[in-house]
């Protein structure tokens, strides 16, 4: 049957199990279940490494035209968590439908034992990473990228003394957020590569031995396929990832590793919020400083963090801050920046221009901000409507955070979840620090000050009230050296499997503030290299 399936595949690679139900394989090479950020880079890095890989995507190709969660009906308990609706997309390419496309590695200190933070310190270390880190900018066609210093320079600005504790530094920006787009080719006209869409993975199956595992599909008609493959990589999401896990194996009862204790706990989200408004000093040097960088294609962020060093001598997490500034024309600005990125990518798109009522606007917007990218290389934020410093913060994973399986089923008979997110509040201590030394350095610089929100200041638990999550999910699948520590081993395979590999940030013991994006995909892309390799 298989040399049935790849002669039909041969003309078309990305195909939808809605027409082609009964050409799903009986076996693969590899499968990856999840065609979002991970799991695309995942493939293609594999694909092109030589070895044949299936993608199994539940969603539509175009990820627009499909509900925008697979989670409409769970029930949350715990701190409101508006990221199982806001800022997902079931669909080809995942959430990257969606995002900027900012890119952050983690700081070294996130993978260490740290004492004040409990169950920290991973089986890996930071340069573990290295290779798979710059691997994955230059998948992204990130190949010129600076350094920090190299950004300063060429913007013409001498970046003030921080001091010690605090640090200025720059995120980076994918030119091509929209993963769909970036791997286009690979996804059309690689011969080693097979996308397919509607194709849900409904359940995990087990050989005989109890150790080879295998993958249930639930085609669109209802009819339920079994998939056998020599690897199998969960690559969706965070809460997927767990929900499947968690599910008893088809035919077999409860999964060999459904008693890890650590299956479906330590959920950990960003933690998001305002530290107060901000009041210009001095307007023309704040905006040289902390607007974005545009230079040879790719956008600088700048950003302020707390030093590795500041952590560890306060026992602080890590964190990080930006503006956010507020304009009339916000809208208008958006839609152009918009419009700017398509045609610099070669897709022009000029439909938010010919809107009705748009033109005006847009072409009001437009003028400073050409002139500022002109003029300077710079992104142009007006901020008349004020600026905000937001924060980004670690969080502390509590161990009772997590979900559970109901006893309601959901659409494809899978077991709906209930999500309990929990803040332990012992991060309001790092977020007040951070606040007051960002606050102490622009006034010490002239350049602004912050009104910092009094119940900040005196680390009351009422601001927890505030915080709000960064559509980030990580754990409850986390990293460990044994089944007592974790649910995979450092190489990413679920303890007591031979097979069965998880990839993405469920797989995180802590978070510290980035985005958690490039993390992940660099962690599949190690994963990856070792498949390729036949190491794993």
């Amino acid at each position: 049957m298989v040399s049935n399936v790849v002669a039909f595949w041969s003309w078309s690679i990305l195909i939808s199990a809605f027409h082609v139900a009964s050409q799903i394989p009986d076996h693969v090479e590899i499968a990856i279940v999840g065609g979002g950020a991970v799991g695309l880079s995942m493939a293609v890095h594999l694909a092109r490494s030589g070895k044949t890989v299936l993608v199994l995507e539940a969603g539509r190709e175009n990820a627009l035209e499909t509900p925008q969660a697979g989670f409409a009906d769970v029930e949350t308990v715990g701190h409101a968590f508006s990221g199982l609706r806001d800022g997902r997309l079931l669909g080809l390419g995942g959430t990257t439908n969606l995002w900027g496309g900012q890119l952050v590695r983690f700081d070294p200190i996130v993978f260490e034992n740290r004492p004040w933070l409990p169950e920290s310190g991973w089986p890996i270390e930071e340069s573990d990473l290295t290779s798979s880190y710059e691997l994955a900018l230059d998948l992204f066609g990130m190949g010129k990228r600076l350094d920090d210093a190299e950004v300063w320079k060429r913007i013409g600005v001498t970046p003030p003394q921080c001091g010690s504790d605090l640090e200025l530094f720059f995120t980076r920006w994918t030119p091509e957020p929209n993963f769909t787009r970036l791997f286009a080719c690979d996804l059309h006209g690689n011969s080693n590569l097979t996308v397919l869409t509607e194709a849900p993975v409904t359940g995990l199956c087990l050989d005989e031995a109890g150790r080879m595992v295998g993958l249930v599909v639930t085609a669109p008609d209802g009819e339920r396929h079994g998939i056998k493959a020599d690897k199998v990589v969960l690559a969706q999401g965070t809460v997927e990832i767990a929900r499947l896990l968690k599910m008893p194996v088809a035919g077999k009862g409860p999964a060999p590793w459904s008693d890890n204790e650590w299956l479906g706990r330590g959920f950990a989200d960003h933690i998001d919020a305002d530290a107060g408004k901000v009041c210009l000093l001095d307007k023309r040097r704040f905006y040289r400083l902390f607007d974005a960088a545009l230079l040879d294609g790719l956008k600088y962020l700048p950003k302020l963090k707390l030093t590795e060093a500041a952590q560890r001598q306060g026992r602080h997490l890590g964190i990080a801050g930006h503006f956010v500034f507020e304009s009339v024309a916000g809208g208008h600005l958006s839609a152009f920046k918009a419009m700017a990125q398509s045609v610099l990518q070669g897709r022009p798109d000029v439909s938010g221009f010919l809107a009705p009522g748009k033109a005006l606007g847009m072409a009001r917007a437009a003028v400073p901000a050409m002139m500022h990218y002109l003029l300077r290389r710079r992104v142009y934020n007006p901020g008349d409507r004020g600026i905000t410093f937001r924060m980004t913060g670690e969080q502390v994973a509590v161990p009772e955070s997590g979900i559970r399986l109901t006893r309601q089923r959901d659409a494809l008979d899978m077991p709906t979840i209930a999500l309990d997110w929990r803040i332990d509040g012992v991060e309001l201590d790092t977020m007040a620090r951070f606040a007051r030394e960002a606050n102490a350095f622009l006034e010490r610089e002239g350049l602004a000050r912050i009104a910092i929100d009094p119940l900040l200041l005196d680390r009351d638990p009422c601001f927890i009230a505030k915080i709000e999550d960064g559509y980030h999910h990580m754990g409850m699948a986390r990293m460990g050296t044994s089944p007592a520590d974790g649910v995979v081993d450092r190489d990413l395979k679920v303890f007591g499997t031979n097979n069965l590999f998880v990839a993405g940030a469920a797989v995180f013991r802590s978070t510290g503030f980035a985005n958690p994006t490039l993390t992940a995909i660099t962690l599949g892309l190690r994963l990856a290299a070792g498949l390729a390799e036949g190491r794993l």
